[in-house]
């Protein structure tokens, strides 16, 4: 099994986040992450893609050629 992780910096800009806010949300344990020693933190990229849709409201935007106009 191979699991592709991210760094924070990368994993924010995924998020479109600031990397300290991606740190606070990991230290409460609101986001997907792997801790490598006392120090490194390493963000799943199929985990935070799975938190992102599971915390997205509202109805999923539907391509241009299914929008009618009346």
């Amino acid at each position: 099994m191979s699991v592709k992780l991210m760094r924070a910096k990368e994993a924010a800009e995924f998020l479109s986040i600031p990397p300290n806010r991606l740190y606070e949300l990991a230290k409460r344990g609101q986001v997907p992450c792997v801790r490598i020693g006392e120090k490194s933190i390493r963000f799943p990229v199929d985990g935070l893609a799975a938190w992102v849709s599971a915390h997205t409201s509202g109805q999923p935007a539907q391509p241009e050629s299914q929008i009618t106009t009346d």
